[in-house]
């Protein structure tokens, strides 16, 4: 799952804000950015599956609707419940960053709370800036691996085994430039990046 890049502190100030509307039929509280996850929070014994995840992801970039009004949908994310739904209440909060918050309540009560919870957490977002530094982060050139402290590497990836979420720069211009060098750099990586993206090949390595 692509995640947007941000200084620890940030993400984790913008947890707590997810966190701070914390109720019974709340499930999860996601942000996305541009295809991105910010951030998001579920319960322990429910930690939201990647494919849920992109679920998410494709579902606020297809329903264009959501940038002009709030939604409240029933959504099926089947590596939760494949047999059930949950209702989705999902909201843009800025030109790029949409608000998803999924519960297990569907009455007109549970809608009204997710609309008010969505105002705080704008409203904390805009406040501590934060909101300005996601927009800022999607504004800014692709990140290459000099920005990591990698100089003399030609592209980076990094995963996160636990959140299965993944990062990665731009390829650096010092890149091969012969045709056959290029052919097989980009074999080797397409074999590479599937590994690190397959969760079938995640499972083994955790088994």
């Amino acid at each position: 799952v692509p995640s947007l890049y941000l200084p620890y502190q940030t993400r984790s100030n913008v947890n707590e804000i997810l966190q701070s509307v914390k109720q019974n039929n709340l499930i999860y509280a996601v942000l996305i950015a541009d295809k991105k996850v910010v951030a998001y929070v579920s319960p322990k014994k429910h930690l939201m599956h990647p494919r849920d995840l992109i679920l998410l992801i494709n579902f606020v970039d297809k329903a264009k609707q959501l940038r002009s009004q709030e939604t409240w949908t029933p959504l099926c994310l089947p590596m939760f419940n494949n047999t059930g739904f949950l209702h989705a209440y999902a909201a843009f909060i800025s030109q790029h960053v949409c608000l998803i918050l999924l519960s297990a309540g569907e009455d007109l009560e549970q809608f009204h709370y997710c609309s008010l919870s969505k105002g705080k957490i704008q409203k904390e977002l805009e406040e501590t800036r934060i909101l300005t530094e996601i927009e800022m982060s999607l504004s800014q050139p692709v990140m290459i691996p000099h920005n990591c402290n990698a100089a003399a590497a030609i592209h980076v990836l990094y995963k996160c085994s636990n959140s299965q979420q993944y990062m990665e720069t731009g390829i650096s211009t010092h890149a091969p430039l012969f045709q056959t060098e290029r052919k097989r750099l980009i074999r080797r990586y397409a074999q590479v990046q599937d590994r690190a993206i397959s969760s079938t090949y995640s499972q083994e390595l955790n088994e």
